[in-house]
């Protein structure tokens, strides 16, 4: 991905979880609008970047609050704190993207109800 396009895309995804929070704020909760658009995110950027990248990414997204938390790091294996921009954030996904990234199987409503009664109970 450019790093024009993918700067873009993370301001844009600001923007809107901005929207979204005023929204429930408002007492109206978004949910059932916005989860199509963000099933599409997370297949677009688990393509590009893979199972890890996407974690990183909502990481950085919503654990970190788009960078803005600075009392959460992500560190390499000396200590050495990673991602604290949006800049190095897309350098660090670029440098380690993989292509293991599977969509979720689909399951039918019963298979659905018997994963609920098994967590839930009857």
């Amino acid at each position: 991905m450019k790093k024009e396009v993918f700067l873009e895309s993370l301001r844009l995804l600001k923007s809107a979880k901005e929207t979204e929070d005023k929204l429930y704020d408002a007492g109206i909760d978004p949910v059932n609008i916005t989860d199509n658009l963000h099933q599409i995110v997370m297949h677009l950027f688990g393509s590009i970047y893979g199972d890890e990248g996407l974690d990183t990414l909502f990481w950085w997204v919503y654990d970190k609050d788009f960078g803005t938390r600075t009392d959460l790091n992500m560190t390499d294996q000396d200590g050495v704190v990673l991602c604290e921009t949006p800049e190095q954030l897309y350098d660090y996904l670029e440098e380690n993207k993989t292509d293991d990234y599977e969509l979720a199987p689909v399951i039918t409503d019963e298979e659905r109800m018997a994963i609920f009664k098994s967590v839930f109970g009857q």
